[in-house]
């Protein structure tokens, strides 16, 4: 056969004589036969060299292959040879390439594979070419090695089996005593030996190649070929285990969990899944699984989903052979609870193959549905710690098939429950909570309910019910709604159970009920609500109740009217007792409510002076008056409630509270909650939606938070979407409303105004409860009648209104307090490393380790270094969210960030004012910067051309918060202490972290409107920070805190018109003459200049470092950079933005944040130190060498240093005429430092210049270049 007669016949395919014309010339000539099968695997590898007969037998492996991987081949073959290759030819090459190797060791599975010539030369090409840095060369080679282990393991079994085979027949003959010298006796023998010696062979050839590939690639840098070999040698575990079932082989399985690629760690998982599989296997395994067993466990937490679902499922399997303690079951349980549905489904998967395997072989259906019942029970109180744990566990085995038949067997359910009226004495009180709220979840989930937080795909999945489901839906409403009169009479008094109770009528199927004849059930319902109503007092179980009676009123059927007399009564009920808890008391002597008429003004003048003294109540009274108010405030967030001058009793009680009069808060809370309701019924009966689902919110101070979250972080299209948001039940809500149709807008402008009033007035109570709730409830105004509202053409256009300016500073000023307090409360706690700091650096040891074998991805890692640091500080910003996330104690704080961030995106307040949650982006307690980076992600998308303004005037107001910070510690430090600052950014570090996210909120590479907006920050910023004031330049080190973390994502185009611009304004500001680089104060410009220096494209850096001047004395021309699409704006904000000029920037003396200063002092010394370093050593060179070399180069250095003098001489000539042109001649000509470094560049590089101005120069010079090869 010819060279490359193989690899030919194998791209074509279904070649039947190819293995028997290799055994026929292998069989003549071996060494020629392993030589074309080398070359086989050197032309498979893409690679056009070949090896002949002479370098096969030598020695020199490694030589020959540094011959054929060139550089070119790297260059081409890196991801186009043929085994990964997408063109048509090689479609079927990894197959055909395959197949041959499987076919050959069939052929030689007789004869040849014993001879151990063969294999013994195919692993030493093998180790040598998978241990090459070419990935082709590793992966191909890596590849048939582990084919040919696992032929040699087909080949061993079926030794093993004729082996054992053999065995049998000899022992037979010995039971027998026969003579043991006959000639069949002795011929078994012999065939028992050779099949030993046979298996010996094979299982040290099977050795060799695991040892010197497997082993070592499993480690390998591409994590193809990782999880390849972890891939395969779980499988030779399996299929071989009298020769892998070991600690020494299992060891890679284990070490390889640890990969810092998931797919790795997934395939690790999965081989050892399947070794677990057989209980024969495991008890072999009891050191590996002592050693990694609590890692598995680990494996469940995993940051990807599908890692953390493998290993549960790898240790269902250990489960089942009891090999998991009770500490790591209670690891795996409490995952129940994770945010994402497959991992909790994989949980309820778990619990069932673990508990359920003795259940199923129950015979009898009860019997069965009372144990599944009994194990579901002792599942949820071992975890009733966990939050809404019935609603988790419920999702979690809804579609599992062997619980979702008793999930659904309603009548099971209530008979476990209740014994005839009675509840059932062999459950204890926590169980039959539990399965009250087991009850609650499975009628909720079949109404089409989620369960948990989901996204909005599955939401419409689950609300689309299928014929089963609607089936089980009315078989649930007829069943449940029987017995719940009987549930809500037993469980009355205790409020745990009530709470899942009241909630199940709005799951029922009100056309089952009609069909059904079930009307009587549904009334005696009803009057069980509202007895309930009017027994309990938590907030959150009368919004429940609230809720459900809401339900039954708007939905369509024949007991509508019946649920809304229910309603009715009960409203007047408590508006009877809340009079008659008024009038039972004494009035206060001088009581002054808000009057409607009388103008904000005037009543605001008049607030302070009146003097109300609140009525004496007695405990039992004020009880009952908080209560009720709570009730009818709950009340009234859903249903309307008509003829009641509510006014007078909830103005009183604010009025007496704005005065500083001693009030409950939940009083005041609820006379809020009641105004604010009020007003938004005013406005629907004007002007009802037009999406008839909606429905007026619920203004609970406890629910605030989840209420307003979803105004910074979901997609707001239009205005509408600041209106309440719907239940999924309501379907009218317009014959409610009709009762109010006569209200007036000059009345609803009154209220509004009346209420406006009242709390900004309380926005400075004492109390905090209450001035969070006035301050949530004025971002709900502010957002439902937004300015945004007045280009419409409904009623809500003409009651639009926007704070005046001195509202909005104290609104800015509320929050600041308030964030402020938090972060002085905070213990201050010592930085950890958390895993995935130590997975990085694990990380970046191994790309050490296997530095060799990147071949070009090399250099283009290198290239990427920069966006890689970026992905780690991103990484780092989001590892940060986690804890205050999980932290339910901040949640205030979040609520008061997030009614702040739709103040201002919906421009009730100035976007100059995003200052004060936009400062907090970086980092900050309580959640604040997630609403802060979602703020930004809003006002980004609505408007992305002007987004720069927000983010330079943010990064400018706290730049001029440290410099007044600095100077006022200066100057006096008692004034320091005394003054707050308004920013929470107070030094350069700070600072440059809120840069930095700014920076990685752009994205790697910014695209269109946000490389514009980028560009412009940049050009903006920097004419900013270099304005001279009052004979300084104060601002200077702005460009180094903040904007030259920026100009990393400038194109290098665009630098070229950022330096001209800034040597034109150092020009008009004679910066050169002024700035001493030796300063620390003005080191920032020049550091600043050689940043955008390093960014020029390599002509214009060129150009920049040689001759200032052509042959002809002409100056060189300029490059052409590139224009933008748009003009450069000027900072200055839009309408929406006007008063920016009411809180102008501070414009202090020279400020420069200490800690910078001495960074930046220390890191000029440092610098100055390694170059005088680096200038002993070259002194130092040449004293080794022979004298007439020292001398020749003595001569060049003098010659060049000549040189060099003359021509500094006649540039500093040039530079007096220069001054004298205009401002166009001086845009051409370099600058005095310019010319400095063109002379420089001219001299050797191992010359070194006595001036500081060269020495820097040099620096900059060197720097670029290493950033060049770079």
């Amino acid at each position: 056969m010819e060279r490359g007669d193989i690899f030919l016949r194998v791209l074509r395919g279904s070649d039947a004589t190819l293995i028997s014309d290799w055994m026929k010339g292998y069989e003549s000539n071996p060494s020629a036969g392993i030589v074309q099968l080398v070359n086989f695997l050197i032309q498979a590898c893409g690679c056009p060299g070949a090896v002949t007969e002479k370098e096969h037998e030598s020695d020199d492996v490694d030589i020959v292959l540094s011959r054929l991987i060139s550089p070119s081949y790297r260059e081409k073959a890196q991801d186009s040879y043929p085994l990964v290759s997408k063109d048509r030819e090689y479609t079927h090459f990894r197959r055909n390439f395959l197949d041959f190797w499987n076919k050959l060791m069939e052929a030689c599975e007789s004869s040849v594979v014993y001879d151990k010539y063969l294999l013994e030369g195919l692993i030493c090409w093998l180790s040598a070419m998978s241990a090459s840095g070419a990935r082709p060369f590793r992966h191909t080679t890596t590849l048939v090695a582990l084919k040919l282990i696992h032929s040699l393991i087909k080949i061993a079994r079926t030794v093993l089996g004729d082996l054992e085979v053999l065995k049998q027949h000899k022992a037979i003959e010995d039971k027998k005593g026969k003579n043991t010298n006959s000639r069949k006796y002795q011929s078994l023998v012999s065939k028992i030996s050779t099949l030993t010696e046979n298996l010996k062979v094979l299982n040290k050839q099977m050795t060799s190649i695991a040892k010197n590939i497997v082993v070592i690639r499993y480690r390998d840098i591409d994590y193809d070929i990782r999880s390849m070999c972890i891939k395969e040698l779980g499988s030779y575990i399996r299929n071989h285990p009298r020769l892998f079932l070991y600690d020494s082989w299992l060891k890679y399985l284990g070490w390889s969990l640890n990969d810092r690629v998931a797919d790795v760690r997934k395939t690790a998982l999965i081989s050892l899944r399947k070794i677990f599989k057989d209980p024969e296997r495991t008890t072999k395994l009891h050191e590996f699984t002592k050693r990694f067993l609590d890692r598995i466990v680990e494996m469940t937490k995993d940051k990807d989903v599908n890692v953390a679902v493998e290993a549960m499922r790898t240790l269902e399997k250990l489960a089942k052979q009891k090999l998991l303690k009770e500490g790591h079951l209670r690891t795996i349980y409490s995952l129940v609870s994770d945010n994402s549905p497959i991992i909790r489904k994989a949980v309820g998967n778990f619990m069932v193959s673990v508990n359920f395997p003795s259940i199923e072989e129950e015979r009898d259906e009860t019997s069965r549905t009372k144990s599944q019942l009994d194990c579901l029970f002792e599942f949820i109180l071992n975890h009733a710690a966990l939050p809404k744990m019935p609603n988790y566990v419920v999702e979690a085995l809804w579609d599992n098939r062997h619980t979702s038949e008793c999930l659904r067997n309603w009548k099971a359910l209530l008979a476990h429950l209740v014994d005839g009226t009675e509840p059932n004495p062999n459950l204890s009180d926590a169980e039959l909570t539990a399965l009250v709220g087991v009850i609650h979840s499975c009628c909720k989930r079949i109404s089409g309910r989620p369960l948990s937080a989901l996204s909005p795909s599955d939401c419409s999945k689950l609300q689309s019910l299928s014929e089963t489901d609607k089936t089980d839906h009315d078989q649930m409403t007829m069943v449940i709604i029987k017995s719940l009169p009987t549930l809500l009479e037993t469980f009355k008094d205790d409020q745990d159970k009530m709470e899942y109770l009241v909630e199940i009528p709005q799951f029922f199927s009100m056309q089952s009920i009609s069909l059904l004849r079930l009307e009587k059930y549904l009334s005696s319902v009803i009057v069980k609500l509202c007895s309930a109503f009017m027994q309990h007092h938590n907030p959150d179980f009368l919004e429940s109740c609230a809720t459900s009676l809401y339900c039954l009123s708007s939905l369509e059927h024949k007991q509508r009217a019946e649920v809304r007399a229910a309603v009715a009564q009960l409203a007047t009920d408590i508006f009877h007792s809340l009079q008659a808890t008024i009038t039972s008391t004494d009035k206060p002597e001088n009581s002054t409510p808000l009057s409607h008429e009388a103008p904000a003004s005037e009543s605001a003048a008049a607030s302070p002076q009146t003097s109300t003294t609140p009525p004496k109540l007695t405990d039992d009274a004020r009880f009952s008056q908080r209560v009720n108010l709570m009730r009818l405030h709950c009340l009234y967030t859903k249903h309307n409630i008509p003829n009641f001058e509510l006014d007078s009793i909830t103005d009183p009680l604010l009025q007496s509270a704005i005065v500083g009069n001693p009030v409950d808060e939940d009083v005041i809370v609820a006379a809020i909650g009641i105004n604010y309701q009020h007003l938004l019924w005013s406005l629907y009966s004007m002007e009802p939606p037009v999406d008839t689902n909606m429905e007026p919110r619920s203004s609970n101070v406890d629910n605030s938070e989840s209420q307003s979250s979803q105004a910074p972080s979901s997609p707001i299209s239009d205005q509408q979407s600041a209106l309440p948001p719907p239940t999924p039940q309501a379907q009218t809500r317009r014959s409610c409303a009709a009762v109010t149709a006569g209200v007036s807008v000059g009345v609803v402008a009154e209220e509004r105004d009346s209420l406006l009033l009242s709390l900004e007035s309380l926005l400075t109570h004492k109390s905090r409860k209450i001035a969070d709730k006035a301050f949530i409830t004025l971002s709900d105004l502010s957002v439902l009648l937004s300015p945004l509202m007045k280009k419409g053409r409904g009623v809500r256009s003409r009651l639009a209104f926007e704070f005046p300016p001195t509202s909005q500073v104290k609104l800015a000023r509320f929050l600041q307090q308030r964030i402020a307090d938090q972060i002085a409360s905070e213990p201050k706690e010592k930085p950890k490393n958390t895993d995935g700091g130590k997975e990085k650096s694990k990380g970046k040891d191994k790309s050490k380790k296997h530095k060799k074998g990147k071949g070009k991805k090399k250099g283009k890692k290198k290239g990427k270094d920069k966006g890689g640091e970026d992905q780690e500080e991103e990484d780092e910003l989001q590892t940060t969210e986690k804890a205050d996330v999980e932290d339910s104690g901040y949640q205030p704080l979040k609520a008061l960030a997030i009614a702040f961030a739709k103040m201002v995106f919906f421009q009730a307040i100035g976007r100059e004012h995003a200052t004060t949650l936009l400062q907090f982006c970086s980092r900050a307690p309580g959640g604040v910067h997630e609403v802060a980076r979602a703020l930004l992600h809003k006002l980004r998308a609505s408007n992305p051309k002007e987004d720069w303004k927000i983010v330079l005037y943010t990064l400018e107001q706290c730049f001029s918060s440290i410099s007044e910070q600095d100077a006022m510690s200066d100057s006096d430090s008692t004034t320091a202490a005394a003054t707050t600052s308004s920013t929470y950014i107070t030094s350069g570090d700070e600072l440059k972290k809120l840069a930095r996210f700014f920076r990685l909120s752009y994205g790697l590479v910014p695209q269109k409107d946000l490389y514009t907006s980028v560009f412009n920050l940049v050009h903006q910023g920097m004419l900013w920070s270099i304005e001279e004031i009052n004979g300084g330049f104060p601002r200077l080190s702005f460009l180094t805190l903040c904007l030259s973390h920026f100009v990393a994502r400038i194109r290098p185009k665009d630098a070229v018109s950022l330096l001209e611009v800034l040597q034109s304004k150092a020009t008009d500001y004679d910066l050169e003459t002024k700035l001493d680089p030796d300063k620390a104060d003005h080191s920032h410009y020049f550091r600043f200049e050689e940043s955008l220096n390093s960014k020029l494209p390599e002509k214009e850096t060129r150009a920049r470092t040689t001759k200032g001047k052509t042959k002809k004395g002409k100056s060189a021309p300029k490059t052409k950079s590139t224009k933008l699409d748009s003009p450069l704006p000027k900072l200055d904000f839009d309408a929406a933005v006007s008063s920016k000029e009411e809180t102008p920037l501070p414009q202090t003396p020279a400020v420069v944040p200490a800690r910078h200063e001495e960074s930046a002092s220390e890191s000029k010394s440092e610098e100055e130190e390694s170059e005088g370093r680096k200038k002993g050593k070259g002194n130092g060179k040449g004293k080794g060498k022979s004298k007439s070399k020292s001398k020749s180069k003595s001569k060049s250095k003098s010659k060049s240093k000549s040189k060099d003098k003359t021509k500094a001489k006649t540039k500093s000539k040039d530079k007096s005429k220069t001054k004298k042109k205009d401002a166009h001649d001086k845009g051409k000509n370099p600058s005095n430092k310019k010319k400095g470094k063109d002379t420089s560049s001219d001299g050797s590089s191992k010359s070194s210049s006595s001036s500081s101005s060269s020495d820097s120069d040099d620096k900059g010079k060197t720097k670029h270049t290493k950033k060049g090869k770079h």
